[in-house]
């Protein structure tokens, strides 16, 4: 697991997951801003999963293979709470 707090905008919080494991990603967002999801590619390039969070935000992925995610802090106004949890074994 992996948990944390982002008071500036940039790439944080770079996980590694699966696979065929599913995980959380919880984002609270207090007052303002934004977050991206994304996914390293191969090559190293971040492509975006999901863009423009701008409110508390909770959701299950799952992943057929090793990938790896981060969160990238795009606008902030306030402090960003944010988590990233493991879950199990895709049934």
């Amino acid at each position: 697991m992996a948990t944390g707090t982002a008071s500036g905008t940039g790439a944080i919080a770079a996980s590694t997951v699966g696979p065929n494991y599913k995980f959380n990603i919880d984002i609270d967002i207090a007052t303002t801003g934004s977050v991206d999801i994304e996914k390293k590619m191969p090559s190293g390039a971040w492509i975006k999963v999901v863009t423009g969070i701008t409110a508390d935000y909770s959701n299950v992925f799952d992943t057929p293979a090793m990938s790896t995610i981060r969160l990238n802090v795009t606008a902030v106004g306030s402090t960003i709470e944010w988590a990233v949890i493991p879950g199990d074994l895709k049934s």
